[in-house]
């Protein structure tokens, strides 16, 4: 089985908000871009602490999880991140790993982008490829 590596762009969500209302510089917002995994086996965008710090996202409280080895631990959430993949946006939290963990895109990200995983070419490629633009299935 193949493995996914996305490059994807995040920010700070509240600094984005910030920057907006002309609180603080655009240049000023916390950014960064990473490689990471495509996992349609995780819910939500994870990310390590490494990098949670880097975006000045603040955990606000942590749910239990079941990791790919079966083994389950409360993990702290933090956000709201802004998540960029190419041209595809989303606004998430994310579930904070420990430092130099691999970054994951989970389902509910590529859901909300209308991406899906394309093993055969090693992509993420649009769910809906004859729209315009992402489709999102609320049914």
């Amino acid at each position: 089985m193949g493995k996914v590596i996305a490059k994807v762009k995040l920010a700070n969500v509240a600094d984005l908000v910030r920057a907006e209302d002309g609180t603080i510089q655009p240049q000023d917002v916390r950014r960064c871009e990473v490689e990471a995994l495509a996992d349609s086996g995780a819910s939500l965008m994870c990310l390590p602490e490494d990098v949670v710090e880097q975006l000045g996202v603040k955990p606000f409280g942590s749910k239990r999880a079941t990791l790919a080895t079966g083994e389950e631990r409360s993990l702290p959430i933090a956000g709201v991140v802004h998540i960029q993949i190419g041209d595809r946006e989303a606004y998430q939290d994310c579930v904070v790993l420990p430092r130099g963990a691999q970054p994951l895109v989970g389902q509910l990200v590529m859901q909300e982008m209308d991406l899906v995983v394309d093993l055969s070419r090693d992509r993420l490629a649009p769910g809906h490829p004859d729209e315009e633009y992402p489709v999102i299935d609320l049914l």
